[in-house]
C-alpha cells in the first residue's frame, strides 16, 4: 500500500456511520444540499512520511502522519443551542475514536486516529445561525 488516506477516510466514515447520530447526515465528502445537522470528511494533509528501514531491492517501510478534517455543520435557530448540538456532534467522534483509536485494526498498519485540532466558527444568517466545526484527526500509520 502506498498510503493509508483513503483506506484510513473509509473507515472513519464508517465508524461515524456506525454512532448513528440522531438527526444528522453523514457524508464522505461535501455537497450542497445538506440537511440541517451534517458530518462530512473534508481535506487530508500528510504532513510527514519518514523512511525507516531500507532494505536491497524492497519497498522502503515508512512512517506517515496526516491530517483529516472532518467538519460538522448545523442550522438551527438559537445561537448558543445550535453551537453546543455542533460541539456535541464532533465530541461523540472524538469520544468514539478515543475508545477506539485504531478503527478496529480495519486498516493495516494504523497505529493511532486521535484529535489534533479543533476549529468551532458560527455565522449568523436571515434563516438562522449556523455553526461549523472542524475537528483534525491527527493520524500516524507505518508502511510497509
Amino acid at each position: 500500500m502506498w498510503t493509508t488516506i483513503a483506506a484510513v477516510k473509509s473507515a472513519l466514515h464508517k465508524k461515524i456511520r456506525d454512532l448513528e447520530l440522531p438527526d444528522v447526515q453523514v457524508l464522505y465528502g461535501d455537497r450542497v444540499d445538506r440537511k440541517r445537522a451534517s458530518v462530512w470528511l473534508g481535506a487530508t494533509e500528510l504532513s510527514d512520511s519518514e523512511p525507516t528501514a531500507f532494505r536491497g531491492g524492497a519497498r522502503v517501510r515508512r512512517n506517515e502522519d496526516y491530517i483529516v478534517h472532518v467538519h460538522a455543520e448545523v442550522l438551527g435557530n438559537d445561537v448558543e443551542r445550535t453551537e453546543r448540538r455542533c460541539i456535541e456532534i464532533v465530541g461523540r467522534i472524538e469520544e468514539a475514536l478515543a475508545a477506539d483509536p485504531t478503527l478496529g485494526h480495519a486498516v493495516p498498519g494504523v497505529k493511532s486516529v486521535t484529535m489534533s485540532s479543533l476549529r468551532l466558527n458560527t455565522n449568523e444568517t436571515d434563516t438562522g445561525p449556523i455553526a461549523h466545526a472542524e475537528l483534525g484527526l491527527r493520524v500516524k500509520a507505518s508502511l510497509a
